[in-house]
């Protein structure tokens, strides 16, 4: 694919991860932030996510993707947090930014594996039977759906479950 048509995928890609990621549930930003900080900060995010994803070209297990999204989020945290609310970006938010974007990198076929979560956000946890908002989980509450995926959907077919949920619930 030429190079034009790769910028434009690969910037949609981004825009839509940001877009599911960062404007809905509880409030990202504290309040008074304006549109140019906002737009600075999710521009660093893709940065973050594009230099991310060269290490899921290659298997990656479950504890190392966590630790992924752990860093992700400190370093968000370290040099964004003083216009988050908070203080931070919840692990919720931070969840959902990485794994929309290997989801979308995946289905694309930039990588042969599939990412070792999904994105779990309200349709996923409510098909687990869980009743915690996704925008405001931390780590724990993201281990323990992911402990009740692998038990109701298989350890190994996270991504691929979740995309079937996916399609059928938006058809």
């Amino acid at each position: 694919m030429p190079n034009n048509k790769k910028f434009f995928i690969e910037n949609e890609i981004l825009n839509f991860t940001m877009v599911s990621s960062l404007t809905r549930g509880c409030p990202v930003y504290k309040s008074g932030i304006d549109d140019r900080e906002r737009e600075k900060f999710r521009c660093y995010l893709k940065e973050k996510l594009q230099k991310m994803f060269p290490e899921y070209r290659g298997k990656v297990t479950g504890e190392r993707h966590i630790v992924n999204i752990r860093r992700f989020k400190e370093g968000v945290d370290a040099l964004w947090g003083f216009i988050l609310s908070g203080g931070q970006l919840r692990f919720g938010r931070a969840q959902k930014l990485v794994n929309v974007y290997l989801k979308y990198k995946w289905t694309l076929g930039d990588t042969d594996f599939a990412p070792p979560h999904c994105p779990f956000d309200s349709t996923v946890i409510l098909d687990l039977g869980g009743r915690c908002n996704w925008t405001e989980m931390g780590e724990e509450d993201y281990r323990r759906l992911v402990e009740i995926a692998a038990q109701k959907w298989g350890k190994e077919n996270l991504s691929a479950r979740e995309l079937n949920l996916f399609n059928e619930k938006n058809y």
